[in-house]
């Protein structure tokens, strides 16, 4: 099998990416504007089947849903590499966390 077909294996969408995440897991997510921002635009729709889910960006760009609802708190916690000013903004919602 040759680079190009195991790649496309690989590929999978939005939707699938979602359904594979769980309860607890860490998903640490590529530095500002190579942050995956489909994923994390579509996080919140997930936030009534997984609990506690840690999503760690460093110098996130995107103003997303999973971070900035105070309804997402027992869901996601954003822990954040760099306190830009949504990270800021959102913190007294008790879903943001400073990795210093």
């Amino acid at each position: 099998m040759d680079i190009k077909s195991i790649y496309k294996e690989k590929i999978i969408t939005v939707d699938e990416a979602l359904d594979k995440v769980k309860s607890n897991f860490e998903i640490v997510c590529s530095l500002g504007p190579c942050e995956p921002q489909l994923f994390l635009s579509n996080l919140h729709k997930i936030k009534d089947s997984v609990e506690n889910v840690s999503i760690v960006t460093m110098l996130s760009l995107g103003k997303y849903k999973f971070n900035s609802d105070e309804s997402m708190k027992n869901s996601f916690i954003n822990e954040c590499t760099f306190y830009s000013g949504i990270n800021r903004k959102n913190h007294h919602y008790g879903i943001m966390s400073y990795i210093p």
